[in-house]
């Protein structure tokens, strides 16, 4: 072996890593046994591959790769592109629970019933007026419910679909929320055919007492198989608000005796504005009477003093008039004296 060879013996494994080197350390090895060095090829590749190491390294695109690599142990690239990426998914998972809530919102708000109209009918079968109840939903459903003419209770109400009303109005595909927070429009063809004419009808059901609403013309079900319980009691709870008691004898006689006593009252009241009256007439008479007679008197006086003569005014002389002298100012000796002369023993004492 040569100078510097090295005495490591090579397995299998090395052996094919060696066989991975480059052609230029192997012809390095050969080179140098062709000068007469006794060089295993395997053993100077293993002895060589540090240099080439070294002289692979020296080329500029292996030192810009190593400086590429030494720059990334200290790069913050990688923890900006991680915090983007984890910014990311946090603001794509925002949205989505963001439009998932408000999906939901949606479904629920579309569900939601309004009460768009309430009036008082008069009903055939019911004898007598009641308080019917339209609640809407912005899917275009419609509950109609009234009220028992003589007791504080709600007929079952029915659920119509408003594609079935002879003219029905076209529901929005997609509403906002703002839109589906507000009520939906009562339209005027629902309004007339639900609240006007004879299309909605009391009949009696089962029971002579039993009472149930109906539209004619119209396909209608129970509400109570669409809508669920809790909606259904607050539809019956909004329509019960509008209830008024029907008029019995008991009643009506309340009624009149609260009248007969209002009517007494009024009597009073005018017989005691009438008294007053009578008073205020008799003044006003006095009063009228006596400016006749100031009146009358006021002529004849006029008429005697027309008949006398004229007396022409005497010319007065003129007076002179007082002045009056300041005492109290002593600016002049004159006014001193004139003080002097006015003023009492005491007031110099």
């Amino acid at each position: 072996m040569g100078h510097g060879a090295s005495t490591q013996t090579i397995t299998a494994a090395d052996e094919d890593l060696y066989r991975q080197k480059s052609g230029r350390s192997l012809g390095q090895a050969y080179r140098a046994q062709g000068l007469g060095q006794q060089v295993d090829p395997w053993t100077a590749v293993y002895r060589v591959s540090k240099s080439a190491a070294k002289l692979k390294l020296s080329s500029p695109g292996a030192k810009l790769k190593a400086k590429q690599k030494a720059l990334e142990a200290h790069s913050v690239v990688g923890d900006i592109d991680a915090k983007i990426k984890a910014d990311k998914e946090a603001k794509d998972a925002d949205d989505a629970q963001r439009a998932a809530a408000e999906y939901a919102e949606k479904r629920f708000l579309s569900k939601a019933w309004h009460k768009v109209d309430s009036t008082r009918k008069y009903f055939t079968k019911a004898k007598n007026f009641v308080s019917v109840s339209v609640f809407l939903s912005h899917e275009g459903e419609y509950v109609v419910a009234a009220t028992r003419p003589h007791d504080d209770a709600v007929i079952h109400p029915i659920h119509i679909d408003g594609a079935d009303l002879p003219t029905a109005t076209p529901v929005p595909d997609d509403p906002s929320l703002d839109e589906l927070r507000n009520a939906p429009v009562f339209s005027a063809s629902a309004r007339d055919c639900l609240l006007k004419g004879n299309r909605l009808t009391i009949a009696r059901g089962d029971s002579e007492n039993e009472l149930v609403l109906e539209v004619l013309g119209v396909p209608h079900r129970p509400a109570a198989d669409v809508v669920s319980p809790t909606a259904l009691k607050e539809v019956e709870r909004q329509t019960l608000e509008a209830w008024e008691p029907t008029p019995t004898t008991a009643m009506q006689k309340v009624t009149d005796a609260r009248f007969a006593a209002l009517v007494a009252g009024l009597e009073t009241d005018l017989l005691v504005a009438e008294s007053a009256i009578v008073d205020v007439e008799a003044v006003h008479e006095v009063l009228v009477r006596e400016a006749r007679e100031l009146h009358e008197m006021n002529a004849r006086d006029a008429a005697v003093l027309a008949t006398l003569p004229v007396i022409p005014k005497k010319r007065r002389k003129a007076v002179p008039q007082h002045r009056v002298v300041d005492r109290w100012d002593t600016t002049s000796p004159s006014k001193k004296a004139h003080r002097a002369a006015t003023a009492t023993p005491a007031f110099f004492a």
